[in-house]
């Protein structure tokens, strides 16, 4: 369900950064809407995070990382920003955030990566989620 895999993705982003000594801040909602997540959404979705954590951890010098969820009946909202250096002058492309960037177009939506306010980076995600047929009661 949706509700499982936003545990694991959160559980994996606090574990991991707190490995390497950089506080994260989880936001989630209280609630959840009741739905089944297929392989490739549930894949997609997990790799999307762990691809930004090690982002962080590799490139940010960064000493916290805020993950906030937002969930509607039809939307998936993660958006993960950091402290750290920001993001690396043009031309140079991180394969990394391409690699984010194309995984949020599978599935359907959309990737923003940017400064973030004070310095470090966002990526804000916003994901469709499964049709209401899917649904779980």
């Amino acid at each position: 369900t949706l509700t499982h895999l936003l545990s694991y993705a959160c559980g994996h982003a606090s574990e991991t950064l707190a490995e390497f000594g950089i506080a994260a801040e989880i936001q989630r909602p209280a609630t959840v809407p009741p739905v089944a997540v297929g392989v490739d959404f549930r894949r997609n979705v997990l790799l999307i995070v762990k691809e930004a954590i090690t982002n962080v951890i590799k490139h940010a010098d960064a000493r916290r990382v805020t993950v906030r969820i937002v969930t509607s009946e039809r939307r998936l909202m993660i958006e993960i920003t950091d402290d750290g250096r920001g993001l690396p002058p043009p031309p140079r492309q991180d394969s990394g955030l391409a690699n984010i960037r194309q995984r949020a177009t599978d599935l359907g939506g959309s990737c923003r990566i940017q400064a973030a306010p004070g310095g470090g980076t966002g990526i804000h995600l916003d994901l469709p989620l499964p049709e209401p047929a899917r649904l779980l009661t």
